[in-house]
């Protein structure tokens, strides 16, 4: 039984870094051809926000409006995982008290 949760386990990771490096390339493949600065970006999780925030500035742009959606995301991701794993290291904290 053991055994066989390994392997589930490990089937799932490999789906996980092949879900992530296929999302990453897609990216850096759009970034590059829209002309978006950086597009090395993509293959930082929270560099994803900021990549599609700069496609979202580029088709607004485009279509008469002037809104910069690109930093905005990236600053509400890049919060989001600091506020996180401050979350997660102040229930470490707490429970290893206990």
């Amino acid at each position: 039984m053991r055994i066989m949760l390994d392997v589930f386990e490990y089937v799932i990771l490999l789906a996980v870094v092949i879900n992530y490096v296929l999302w990453s390339r897609a990216l850096y493949v759009i970034a590059k051809r829209r002309g978006i600065n950086s597009p090395g970006y993509s293959w930082i999780p929270v560099g994803w926000d900021w990549i599609l925030g700069n496609i979202a500035d580029d088709f607004d742009a485009k279509n008469g409006s002037d809104k910069k959606i690109g930093s905005t995301m990236f600053t509400l991701s890049a919060t989001s995982v600091a506020v996180f794993f401050f979350s997660v290291m102040l229930v470490y904290a707490i429970a290893l008290k206990l």
